[in-house]
């Protein structure tokens, strides 16, 4: 018997990661009635999607218009919503991460209960007081709380007053896409050079300085490299010291899907994740289906992404030397890439979203 699930997703940006699971929730026998953001640049991958019911508001596109788009939700789409979920018998919420529209659209649908997919149990920016407020609520009062590596469950256990029974843990799946539109190429890259990658949101986190300190190091010694650093983000504290790096390029805005697939799609490139602490990272979900061996930290979920030497290599956190070894071994055993990709490859089939989306409607 087929349920009927809500899902509450009102954000700036969508992700492959959430359409993915959202299309698998579908073919589980999943009834989906979806309240989304006319205004994400992705909403068209939302239209496309089969057998699902869209709403769609006037949602988040910057802090000053928030307010105003609040109150107009409220006067204007809250009655429709309830009366198209009472129509359509629903029976459950799914937030499949948190956006500063959770806890209203929430509201708005009453006293249902909720599943909360919980991307960062610990929030990394301590500057972002609501999401971290927002998260704390969704946490302790969602039904079931989804984390993404078992590493978290003791912590989500003790801070959110949850039973193990009210945890689960399904990973991500690929989040690489496949293309109508051939290869998107925002970066040549020189196939005789081994091209470092480090994609994702620019955050003092995400050890920016290490990697620029470690790089350095190696252009001294090695003149057949580059580094490509992509992502949105404030990169103002970076600015001078990326721009005395040779063979650097620089992509400081928001990338969809497709150009992201577009900068991992190359045999030259290896990621570089140099994360100082992580709960997890999905640029390795779109990494690994993509060829491209990594090198990341051993922090969070991260060590349970990667196998050190088997599906990728792992050194310790803000540590330039680590780094810079890492970096400079892989530069010169080219003979161990394949094996990496191999196994690589390998780990992202077992991560079939018809399974990991079967998985979440179980407990829906």
């Amino acid at each position: 018997m087929s349920k009927t699930v809500v899902v509450n997703f009102v954000a700036k940006h969508s992700y492959t990661f959430v359409l993915e699971m959202i299309a698998g929730l579908s073919r589980n026998n999943c009834k989906i009635f979806a309240i989304v953001s006319r205004n994400m640049p992705e909403i068209n991958n939302w239209r496309e999607l089969k057998d699902i019911e869209l709403y769609e508001v006037d949602g988040y596109t910057n802090a000053i218009s928030f307010p105003f788009k609040i109150l107009k939700f409220f006067l204007y789409d809250s009655a429709k919503i309830k009366s198209k979920i009472q129509k359509a018998r629903a029976t459950v919420i799914y937030i499949p991460i948190i956006s500063y529209w959770s806890w209203f659209i929430n509201h708005v649908c009453g006293n249902m209960p909720f599943v909360y997919a919980m991307h960062d149990p610990v929030v990394h920016d301590s500057n972002k007081i609501f999401i971290k407020t927002m998260n704390d609520w969704l946490a302790a009062n969602a039904k079931t709380v989804v984390i993404l590596s078992d590493v978290f469950r003791e912590y989500v256990r003790k801070n959110y007053k949850k039973t193990d029974k009210e945890i689960i843990t399904i990973p991500s799946g690929n989040e690489s896409i496949q293309t109508t539109k051939g290869r998107i190429e925002i970066v040549h890259y020189d196939n005789n050079k081994v091209n470092f990658l480090f994609q994702g949101q620019i955050a003092k986190y995400k050890g920016l300085d290490i990697l620029a300190e470690a790089y350095m190091k190696l252009r001294k010694k090695y003149s057949n490299i580059t580094l490509t650093v992509a992502g949105s983000g404030d990169f103002r504290e970076y600015e001078g010291t990326y721009n005395r790096l040779c063979d650097c390029t620089v992509i400081n805005r928001w990338l969809d899907a497709e150009e992201v697939t577009g900068l991992f799609n190359d045999k030259s490139v290896i990621t570089v994740l140099p994360y100082l602490s992580a709960t997890q990272s999905g640029v390795i979900n779109v990494a690994m289906p993509n060829g491209s061996p990594i090198i990341a930290t051993k922090c969070g979920g991260i060590m349970e992404q990667i196998v050190d030497n088997v599906t990728g290599y792992l050194i310790e956190p803000n540590n330039v030397e680590a780094l810079y070894e890492k970096m400079e071994y892989v530069i010169n055993h080219k003979e161990e890439w394949e094996f990496i990709r191999k196994n690589a490859y390998e780990r992202m089939k077992s991560l079939d979203w018809d399974v990991l989306s079967g998985k979440l409607a179980e407990i829906l």
